[in-house]
């Protein structure tokens, strides 16, 4: 693993109007780095919603000091929301999952696999 002072993976997770969904996603997410020896961090980017999705972020740092939002006075987009967490992210390896937790978060595993044999990125 590389030098634990330097975040080795960073999370972006781009979020609209997800004050239902994120929560668990949240859980999922750090339950699963917690188990991990990966030094990270994990970005929401509340990309203008108009709920509460910035406060339920808020209320969830409590996961974690490793928790970071960022938000978006309006809705730009998902490619956008995704492309200002990837600017903000300090990992060596950045990766973006959805606010719903569509694709489990042990997953990252297979990206991993396929980074560290060569490939410039995987999906």
């Amino acid at each position: 693993m590389p030098d634990s002072s330097k975040k080795y993976l960073s999370i972006v997770i781009p979020a609209y109007n997800e004050e239902f969904r994120l929560p668990k996603t949240l859980e999922l997410v750090f339950n699963y780095l917690e188990k991990t020896d990966y030094s990270y961090e994990v970005i929401v980017v509340d990309d203008g919603s108009v709920d509460n999705t910035s406060q339920v972020v808020r209320e969830n740092s409590n996961f974690s000091d490793k928790l970071k939002l960022i938000s978006q006075e309006s809705n730009h987009g998902k490619g956008f929301a995704v492309s200002i967490g990837v600017k903000e992210s300090v990992g060596e390896y950045v990766i973006f999952c959805d606010a719903d937790g569509a694709t489990p978060i042990e997953e990252i595993e297979k990206l991993f696999e396929s980074i560290l044999s060569g490939s410039d990125i995987a999906i």
